[in-house]
C-alpha cells in the first residue's frame, strides 16, 4: 500500500480534503452485524479507516459494476455509516 497514492486519489475525487493522517487501515469483505432496521448482516467490499490520532474518518467503497443493488445494500451501508 502506498499511502501517498491513496491520499492523492481520495483528494482528487473530493472524498477527503485533509491529508494529516497518522494511520491508515484498509480491509476488504468486512462483515457488519445487521442494524435493528435491517433484515440481514452486511458485507462491505472495502473499508478505509483514516486516523489522525484524535479522530477517525471511515470510507466505504462498494463495487456495483455489472451488479445490481440487491436488498438495498447501498441504503444499508448509508445507515451503517451514520452509526
Amino acid at each position: 500500500m502506498n499511502k501517498d497514492i491513496l491520499i492523492d486519489w481520495l483528494k482528487h475525487h473530493s472524498i477527503i480534503s485533509d491529508d494529516n493522517y497518522s494511520s491508515i487501515k484498509i480491509s476488504t469483505q468486512q462483515e457488519h452485524q445487521a442494524l435493528a432496521s435491517h433484515t440481514e448482516d452486511s458485507r462491505l467490499d472495502i473499508v478505509v479507516e483514516l486516523s489522525t490520532g484524535l479522530s477517525t474518518d471511515v470510507i466505504f467503497i462498494e463495487s456495483k459494476i455489472g451488479a445490481k443493488d440487491g436488498n438495498n445494500a447501498l441504503k444499508k451501508y448509508a445507515d451503517i455509516q451514520k452509526c
